[in-house]
């Protein structure tokens, strides 16, 4: 059984997200992000329900998985700054972060990957090819 996931930060990317959640039956519960919590009800009908400075995330781990949303472009120093702070947050609090993997993507199976990772629609990864956290 898949639990609900929880987007940590906001991007456009999180609808491609969004797109392989559905493909995968992931339910997506919503998104927690300061940015946009309070200033707007939801993003392609996903809900903005807290504030990363005042989530429990202690008692959130207990019912749902997490995904970082912010895009890590680094043309955009921002989106950097943001996404390592949702990064300490999931090390701090030790949060369940499952791979988005498109069902329609080859993974090969020597290939090692680490937690988080999304890969899109028709993404090869090959052999001995390793991707971190």
């Amino acid at each position: 059984m898949t639990r609900p996931l929880i987007f940590l930060g906001h991007s456009t990317q999180v609808i491609d997200f969004i797109d392989v959640c559905s493909r995968l039956n992931i339910p997506v519960a919503g998104i927690i992000d300061d940015d946009y919590y309070g200033n707007t009800e939801e993003y392609e009908g996903i809900p903005f329900i807290d504030s990363e400075l005042t989530a429990d995330f202690e008692k959130l781990k207990l019912e749902y998985d997490f995904f970082i949303g912010v895009h890590p472009v680094p043309d955009f120093p921002r989106n950097i700054e943001k996404r390592f702070k949702f990064i300490n947050i999931v090390d701090k609090y030790n949060l369940s972060c499952p791979n988005l993997i498109d069902p329609q993507s080859r993974i090969n199976h020597r290939a090692i990957l680490g937690k988080g990772i999304f890969v899109n629609f028709l993404g090869i990864i090959g052999p001995y090819v390793t991707v971190g956290d």
